[in-house]
């Protein structure tokens, strides 16, 4: 069993729209147009956390005003990641409250059975990044793992494969770098 990523929503010039990755059509997301799945969506939008179940949007903002960036629904489409910029990365249920907090995980990204959560520990002078490593966290806030520690490389925008045996990140170079990992439990 593994997690397969159906779409991507994004915002192109204030309009919704929805890349379906299985057809590799795009459309705009209208106020008439029926929603693309019927499970639960998170995504982030004008600084506000959206949580949308059957078709209707709702706006959460758990932790209180602030900027909301990096919305995601989880695998199993009960809980949502986000992080509000300055601080910190969270994850909550579908009605906002909050089940775990994970501290400093920017660009936070689910594994495929929703257990853990790979991000980015970046750092930077103000204008540019000047550092970043890779680490993952358990989806509880209790565990953490640091997967690269490297002073000659900036990693950043963690992935995990489907199946969950490997992150994938780039580094500032624009290199694209694979991670073979296993975690036992």
């Amino acid at each position: 069993h593994y997690y397969k990523k159906e779409a991507i929503m994004y915002n192109l010039q204030g309009n919704k729209q929805v890349f379906d990755l299985s057809s590799n059509t795009a459309r705009e997301i209208s106020a008439l147009s029926k929603p693309v799945t019927s499970d639960p969506l998170a995504y982030t939008e004008n600084s506000n956390l959206i949580v949308q179940t059957k078709g209707q949007e709702k706006i959460l903002n758990p932790v209180g005003e602030g900027h909301y960036i990096w919305g995601s629904i989880s695998p199993q489409k009960d809980r949502i990641l986000f992080t509000l910029a300055g601080q910190g990365t969270y994850i909550c249920d579908l009605e906002g409250n909050i089940t775990a907090e994970l501290g400093y995980a920017n660009y936070p990204s689910w594994s495929p059975d929703g257990k853990w959560i790979v991000a980015m520990q970046d750092q930077d002078d103000g204008h540019r990044i000047t550092a970043s490593e890779i680490v993952v966290k358990s989806a509880n806030g209790k565990q953490e793992f640091q997967l690269t520690k490297t002073s000659d490389k900036i990693e950043m925008h963690p992935d995990w494969s489907p199946v969950g045996d490997k992150i994938i990140y780039d580094t500032i170079s624009g290199n694209i770098e694979i991670l073979q990992i296993e975690i036992q439990e």
